[in-house]
This record gives structure tokens, C-alpha cells and sequence, in this order.
């Protein structure tokens, strides 16, 4: 029988912590995800599917019981990619780089964009995900999106925002600068498990395997 916190927990990362690498979040996994130095070998996949599909979009502020994810939005704008690369003649890696634009807010959170506007007034909070996304397109081996690709995922991710806003949000989106025009599509968010799996699913089709 184990009598304190610190015997309790000492089989959970054996690892020692590395203090030259900065502030540090402990993941699912036991993981340690280095904020200032990041490296591959601490991305598990499991951590970012478990991450996303308990991350709630517009800060769980959505009309109904269940909220709508990060992991469901993901997978929806990979739908329209696709749709998109079929009936545009564009280039299918869209539909990865569409999939993976905000992968880092398994580490960071979807901060909204009120927040961001205000801690970002140094580029700080940008400089932060462009760190993580960085380390997740290593992992891949992907090479990172050129300015054309980045236009089209802020294309479809602003009309998706555009599209949720539209099913799931109270008020006029004209006050948030949403402007982009919604997707023909109903959004119903999923639950916890539904959400993660359909990302997993995914993920498994665009990338590498991550065990059920």
C-alpha cells in the first residue's frame, strides 16, 4: 500500500524531467510535451486524439448538452478538403494540411479568437503554435503548407466556422468578423466517443496507424 502522493505517481513517468528544456505539460500517455522544445519523440498520437475530442470549440459557450469538438471540426473540414481536391482539381495533399491546422490545440487548447487577440499582441501565442505545428509536420514528414495551400485552409476553415456558427451559436456572426459563407452542411455535435473515433478514423486513412 503506497502512503503519498509522490509514491503514487512515481510509476507514471519514469523518465527524469529535462529542466534545460522550459515549462512542460504531462500528457494521457505520461508523456512530457516541452513548450519552448518541442521534440517528435514526445508526440503520442493517442494523446492528440484524446486532446481534441475533449477540446470544445468556442469554448463549450454552443447551444445543446453536447459540444462541439475540435476533433469533429477537424474531421468535417477534411470532408470539404476532399470534396474540394474532387471537384476543384486540387492538389490532395490539401486535404492533410486542412486536417492538421490546429493539431497543436491538443498542447495549447483552441483559445478563441478575443483571448488571442490580446496575448497574441507580441506574436506570442502565434510563435507557440507555429512551434508545435512545426514538430507535428516533422513527425509526419510532411513538409509544412506554402502561402497558395495556407489560403485554401483558411478558406475552408473560415467557412466551417461559418458553418457551426450557423447551427450551433446564439447572435449576429457579422459581430465576430465572420464573414465567410456556410458550408451546406448540418453540424450535430458528436459525443466524446463518437469524436474520437471518426478523428482516429481519419487520421488512419490520411497518416499512420493509431491502435483502437
Amino acid at each position: 500500500m503506497r502512503h503519498s502522493i509522490r509514491e503514487f505517481y512515481s510509476d507514471h513517468n519514469t523518465a527524469p524531467i529535462d529542466k534545460d528544456r522550459g515549462p512542460f505539460k504531462t500528457m494521457a500517455s505520461g508523456k512530457r510535451w516541452y513548450y519552448l522544445n518541442p521534440k517528435t519523440d514526445d508526440i503520442d498520437w493517442w494523446d492528440v486524439s484524446n486532446g481534441l475530442a475533449a477540446t470544445p470549440r468556442f469554448d463549450g459557450q454552443t447551444r445543446g448538452e453536447v459540444k462541439l469538438s475540435v476533433a469533429q471540426h477537424l474531421f468535417n473540414c477534411a470532408l470539404m478538403a476532399q470534396k474540394w481536391v474532387d471537384e476543384k482539381n486540387i492538389n490532395p495533399v490539401l486535404v492533410k494540411h486542412v486536417f492538421l491546422h490546429d493539431f497543436h490545440e491538443a498542447y495549447t487548447g483552441d483559445i478563441s479568437k478575443p483571448i488571442k487577440s490580446i496575448l497574441n499582441r507580441e506574436g506570442l501565442v502565434t510563435n507557440l503554435e507555429q512551434r508545435i505545428d512545426k514538430t507535428i509536420y516533422d513527425a509526419l514528414e510532411l513538409d509544412a503548407p506554402d502561402q497558395q495551400m495556407q489560403c485554401l485552409v483558411k478558406s475552408i476553415d473560415d467557412r466551417m466556422l461559418a458553418t457551426e456558427w450557423l447551427w450551433l451559436m446564439p447572435g449576429n456572426p457579422l459581430e465576430h468578423g465572420i464573414t465567410a459563407r456556410p458550408f451546406k452542411i448540418e453540424i450535430e455535435p458528436w459525443i466524446f466517443i463518437k469524436a474520437r473515433a471518426m478523428f482516429v478514423a481519419m487520421f488512419n486513412q490520411l497518416f499512420v496507424d493509431i491502435p483502437q
